[in-house]
């Protein structure tokens, strides 16, 4: 039996960065998500802006390991 491996990110995708889309803000979609709006370079050369789409829960959840690694907790105010 033969087992296929997943490529890591760096193969797949060799020389690729993911950065804000300048001018761009967060915004609602019709469906009522967030989207964040991104830009994919690779080689240094614009190739694409994409959207990272998400429900609010999913938001909120990304917004919270963010804080968590921004600010450790002991720096945290008391909730």
């Amino acid at each position: 039996m033969r087992t296929r491996h997943a490529q890591t990110a760096a193969a797949a995708l060799p020389d690729c960065s993911i950065q804000l889309t300048v001018g761009r803000s967060v915004h609602h979609t019709r469906a009522g998500r967030l989207a964040l709006p991104l830009s994919l370079f690779q080689g240094g050369n614009h190739r694409a802006d994409v959207s990272l789409v998400m429900t609010a829960k999913e938001a909120e959840t990304l917004v919270s390991e963010l804080s968590s690694l921004l600010l450790p907790a002991t720096e945290r105010e008391p909730s």
